[in-house]
């Protein structure tokens, strides 16, 4: 199969690497000169191309040819995160129609979209794919781009993805920024190793108009997860405040076991 990687970052480089080992022909995109060079070293086939340049009259770095040939896919995957933390998040949406319009008009066959499970409100309950809502602008606006994709002329699929930890995103470093852990706290995390591996198997298995959770197997509290997390960190980090709080969100991988998914771990707490 011909597989566009847009965004070949901290998901979208090894996902396109294990691509390549299952035999697809590959191509990724980096924003930068150098970070295409590195790529390259690795022997990726890979382009420079800022997406943000679809939103303007001109493709800069990329000529008609080039964009017209990545675009022409079999499937094209988006990795492009939402850039909330830079204040981009607002134009999100707007990027991700901009991408749609682009793969349409050369003809992408199959579009996966990698979404995020901050769709959920924080609510105490078990939420599967049905129970999005605009609880908050960055929901609002990470559905907004879901429902872009929705309106491609595409075969689409939506993975919504818990929060990703793996190589050079150690979960025990977040806990420097933590005031308090709530004991009774879900902790919907999943690795990349897993992301990766369910990716894969949706494509082989062809699903399409659906939108799926990607999390892990079985759910962990948060204090057992970064208490387990600090014992596999090079730094001396302390726990915050432990707190009794009521319990959170938890994602409901249902679907994804139902389509015949089988976990490379058991829980988040495994996949340490």
């Amino acid at each position: 199969m011909r597989i566009s990687v847009l965004g070949a970052g901290w998901l979208g480089l090894p996902f396109a690497q294990l691509l390549i080992e299952k035999g697809h022909q590959v191509q990724v995109s980096k924003r930068s000169e150098e970070g295409v060079k590195q790529l390259q070293a690795q022997g990726l086939n890979a382009i420079q191309f800022d997406a943000d340049n679809l939103l303007k009259d001109e493709h800069i770095n990329l000529d008609n040819a080039q964009l017209s040939d990545f675009f022409n896919c079999d499937l094209l995957l988006i990795t492009i995160p939402p850039g909330f933390r830079q204040g981009r998040g607002q134009q999100y949406p707007e990027l991700i129609r901009a991408i749609v319009k682009q793969a349409k008009i050369d003809g992408t066959r199959n579009i996966i979209f990698t979404s995020s499970t901050a769709v959920y409100p924080d609510v105490d309950a078990q939420l599967t794919e049905d129970d999005a809502t605009n609880w908050n602008e960055k929901a609002e606006l990470l559905l907004a781009a879901e429902n872009a994709i929705q309106q491609s002329d595409s075969n689409w699929l939506i993975c919504r993805l818990a929060g990703l930890f793996g190589p050079q995103r150690n979960p025990a470093r977040f806990v420097k920024h933590m005031r308090a852990i709530n004991k009774n706290a879900i902790a919907n995390m999943v690795h990349l190793n897993e992301v990766c591996s369910a990716l894969l198997f949706l494509i082989e298995k062809q699903v399409s108009h659906q939108i799926v959770n990607i999390s892990s197997k079985h759910v962990v509290s948060k204090l057992d997860f970064y208490t387990a997390a600090l014992t596999h960190c090079d730094e001396s980090i302390n726990l915050p405040e432990i707190i009794d709080g009521t319990q959170t969100k938890t994602i409901n991988v249902n679907k994804l076991k139902a389509m015949g998914y089988h976990f490379l771990y058991d829980s988040a707490i495994d996949a340490l």
